[in-house]
């Protein structure tokens, strides 16, 4: 095993998961990889996959407070 990879939102599950794969890693000698997720609020992406760009500003002001809840949780 080379690497793991570690879907993270920050929630208290995902860092359970992170401290297995951390324990995992060292008796595998791997890396990790932390690839962070966010839930965007639906109506968000259309049927066909495409980012919807609207101008539902609910959804602006959504997207806007999870990143700087991402930036918080990075420092």
């Amino acid at each position: 095993m080379k690497s793991i990879l570690v879907p993270t939102d920050f929630s208290t599950e995902a860092n359970n998961a992170l401290d297995f794969a951390i324990q995992l890693a060292k008796k595998t000698d791997a890396q990790i990889k932390l690839l962070h997720v966010i839930e965007l609020p639906s109506g968000s992406f259309r049927v066909t996959g495409d980012i919807y760009a609207g101008t539902d500003t609910f959804d602006e002001i959504y997207t806007i407070q999870l990143i700087y809840a991402i930036k918080s949780n990075l420092l």
